[in-house]
């Protein structure tokens, strides 16, 4: 019985150290992989921004079909201070007025590409005065 609790003693001794190593291992895949889900989530809300901006510069250009209209309501809706504005008109209508928002986000340091390009188009009717 003697040698049976010093045989469990020693075994319990010998894997005192093996917690230590597998989380040495683990760590940094766990740590990427949490930096990989904040960049997505990074990405997306800033995708979400700029889709949300050009519906409302549209939605101005509707209004008042003019260039700095779009831009002021761009940057006041938190497209970014790159982003850019075209207006036109879709398929030769007349009466309609799209805008296109590109705006380049620089991305975390060590997970991928340095920066990405977002973009977003929306069209609406423009609106008689009369």
């Amino acid at each position: 019985m003697t040698t049976l609790r010093a045989g469990r003693r020693w075994r319990h001794r010998d894997e005192r150290g093996q917690a230590t190593v597998e989380f040495a291992l683990v760590l940094p895949i766990v740590v990427m992989l949490a930096l990989g889900v904040v960049q997505v989530a990074r990405v997306t809300a800033f995708q979400v921004a700029v889709i949300d901006s050009a519906r409302s510069a549209a939605r101005a250009a509707a209004v008042d079909p003019t260039d700095s209209t779009a831009r002021r309501t761009v940057a006041a809706t938190g497209g970014g201070a790159d982003a850019e504005v075209h207006l036109g008109v879709v398929d030769g209508a007349p009466g309609l007025v799209t805008v296109r928002v590109i705006r380049r986000i620089r991305l975390l340091p060590g997970v991928g590409a340095s920066s990405v390009a977002l973009h977003a188009e929306s069209t609406m009717a423009v609106e008689s005065s009369g």
